[in-house]
């Protein structure tokens, strides 16, 4: 469970680096396009090894029931030919038939719709908003368990997550109305960046099942998949529309990094350490991506931090913080 615990800070550090880094490279290329290409380029990476190091294992009985951890393949050949009876098995090509779709989902709404949402929002944001906003990720995950896993929201929970919605709205509305000199001077991209929290969380919650029936691998090569075909079509869109890529050096090792590290091997580590550690925990190391963001926003890129963004960012994470350890 330490290992778990030390990748996913590991992890979380590394996100808070995808939001300078997409703000930097979408001064290049059009949001919809760096959001294909990070897909390819993740399946292109992520498909060849899942169908090499995921051999089928048996992951139902003869009667449908799952069956976890499975069986590995040489156990699953000896129990068939003890009992004479066939097995479903389970591969990068033959998930179980019930989960096939919740892997679609997950690549619809987690890859294609949160990668489009969060490059609108950044190209019409800051980087530190952006680092700071995706903390409406983990709050959704909070919020919507109870529809959709049956789990619910407690005392401390319900106030942490009025105290990190509180902090959300200073870091959207840069303060106070009448206090500041622009009213929520990026509320478009700060709108966009939410929903983006939105679908990411909604990634999480689709997952949670489906990890306990398929290897991370698998799950996260065949959404990631799902999420590149869905983008095909937004990018011709924007295509279209005129927007056109300029591919300077910067651009091209830019998408890269977010293509290789972020996107295949990060949602990797992501899905790896989600099938080990319960999503309330995994919450509170997403609080590592909002103060590393906004830190390497300024540092990096020169953007303004207000006192009412440092506000918001003490208020996110007490927030947060109250709300992943109610559970406790």
């Amino acid at each position: 469970m330490r290992s778990a615990y030390a990748l996913l800070l590991a992890a979380n550090l590394v996100y808070a680096t995808s939001y300078v880094v997409t703000r930097v490279v979408l001064g290049d290329l059009p949001p919809a396009f760096l959001a294909l290409v990070r897909l390819v380029v993740g399946a292109a990476i992520l498909v060849p090894i899942a169908r090499v190091l995921e051999p089928p294992v048996e992951t139902s009985n003869k009667w449908g029931a799952p069956i976890w951890p499975p069986t590995p393949p040489e156990r699953s050949a000896a129990s068939r030919q003890s009992r004479g009876a066939p097995r479903r098995r389970d591969s990068f090509t033959d998930p179980a038939r019930s989960d096939v779709w919740r892997i679609a989902w997950m690549g619809v709404v987690g890859f294609a719709g949160a990668f489009a949402l969060s490059h609108w929002g950044l190209a019409r944001s800051t980087a530190t908003n952006a680092a700071l906003l995706i903390i409406v990720e983990p709050l959704s995950i909070m919020a919507l368990s109870p529809l959709l896993l049956g789990e619910r929201l407690r005392r401390r929970e319900v106030a942490g997550g009025a105290l990190a919605l509180l902090g959300a709205v200073l870091v959207v509305l840069n303060g106070v109305p009448g206090l500041t000199l622009a009213l929520a001077p990026h509320w478009r991209g700060d709108l966009l960046l939410v929903l983006a929290g939105l679908a990411y969380g909604a990634y999480t919650l689709i997952g949670r099942a489906v990890l306990a029936r398929h290897s991370p691998l698998v799950v996260t090569a065949r959404s990631i998949v799902w999420g590149a075909v869905v983008m095909v079509p937004l990018a011709v869109a924007e295509w279209l529309g005129g927007a056109r890529p300029m591919l300077s050096p910067g651009a091209v090792m830019g998408a890269l990094y977010l293509a290789v590290v972020i996107t295949a091997f990060g949602y990797l580590l992501w899905n790896w350490v989600l099938a080990r550690v319960s999503a309330p925990q995994v919450a509170i190391f997403v609080t590592v991506q909002p103060i590393g963001g906004a830190v390497l926003g300024v540092v990096l890129l020169g953007e303004p931090l207000t006192v009412f963004t440092v506000a918001g960012a003490v208020l996110i994470v007490l927030g947060l913080w109250l709300t992943v350890t109610g559970r406790n």
